[in-house]
């Protein structure tokens, strides 16, 4: 699992994660094969197979060259896929989003309600900053 919080991590320890990073940051669905230890990872998009570098067998300063060339490689395999770059606007249901948004906002309130309901020395924490 890759979980970056605040995006200063470098993925690129492993050939996996190289292309799993590339992937998740393209919000690119994917399905994870297990591979015997020690394989270099590859990703398959439509007919083709593209190969993650392996870092191991680079230095620092070749394996971002070989990262962008493999992310490039990602991009374009993408495209003659017909992959789409963005969403399509015209496919988005703002109404509906625009409810769900609202509910979770309504949904956040209610549980800060019920907080400062549980603990009294919050709630007079929160009045004495003039905050609710």
């Amino acid at each position: 699992m890759q979980f970056d919080l605040v995006g200063k991590l470098k993925f690129d320890s492993k050939s996996g994660d190289i292309a799993k990073f590339f992937l998740a940051k393209n919000g690119i669905n994917q399905t994870k094969v297990e591979a015997s230890g020690g394989a270099i990872a590859q990703v398959s998009i439509g007919s083709e197979t593209l190969r993650a570098p392996d870092p191991v067998k680079v230095s620092d300063e070749s394996r971002k060259a070989a990262i962008a060339a493999f992310q490039d490689e990602m991009k374009a395999a993408l495209a003659r896929a017909s992959y789409p770059v963005a969403a399509d606007p015209a496919q988005i249901n703002t109404p509906v989003v625009i409810a769900n948004l609202t509910y979770l906002a309504l949904q956040l309130e209610s549980v800060g309600t019920a907080l400062l309901l549980i603990n009294p020395e919050l709630r007079v924490q929160v009045e004495q900053q003039g905050l609710r």
